[in-house]
């Protein structure tokens, strides 16, 4: 990493702040990892019958499509989080949390849509509506109102015009 400050004090306490949320990303991964391993090898491979074959077999699905919808579901996550990184990057977290938003609402009616007939949890209420349009409105509008400023910056706007 290049510094731009002559001095190197910011940029190294900059290196140390990210090396910190790395390592912490590290830790909290394996943990997750340890807690999913010690969950599928304690609970869910005894109970595989119960949990996993009855059910399947009583659904209208095979196991074949249920793997294959788990994959596909796995894809897409991961081109979707990869995106969602360099979008982060490259245009900031505000552009990200209005398209977080715009995608929770297009979610909520797309599976109403599709899913309304069959699953009537799913049907869109006018609750639900309302919240999706409130949603997107309120990140629209945070957005439009751009990045909010410091009031050690307020002050040094205002020092400058006097």
């Amino acid at each position: 990493m290049q510094c731009a400050n002559t001095s190197g004090q910011s940029c190294s306490l900059i290196r140390n702040c990210w090396q910190t949320v790395l390592q912490a990303t590290y830790v909290i991964t394996g943990i997750s990892l340890v807690a999913t391993c010690a969950h599928q090898l304690l609970y869910s491979l005894p109970n595989w019958r119960q949990l996993v074959l009855e059910p399947v077999a009583a659904s209208e699905y095979s196991g074949n499509s249920i793997a294959a919808s788990h994959i596909l579901y796995g894809l897409v996550t991961a081109l979707h989080n990869s995106v969602q990184v360099k979008l982060l990057g490259s245009h900031g977290a505000m552009t990200v949390g209005l398209v977080n938003a715009v995608r929770a609402s297009v979610v909520s009616f797309v599976s109403s849509w599709l899913f309304c007939t069959s699953v009537a949890h799913l049907c869109i209420t006018y609750c639900k509506a309302t919240s999706a349009l409130v949603v997107t409105a309120g990140a629209a509008l945070w957005v439009l109102a751009g990045k909010p400023t410091s009031r050690k910056q307020d002050f040094k706007n205002k020092q400058h015009t006097e």
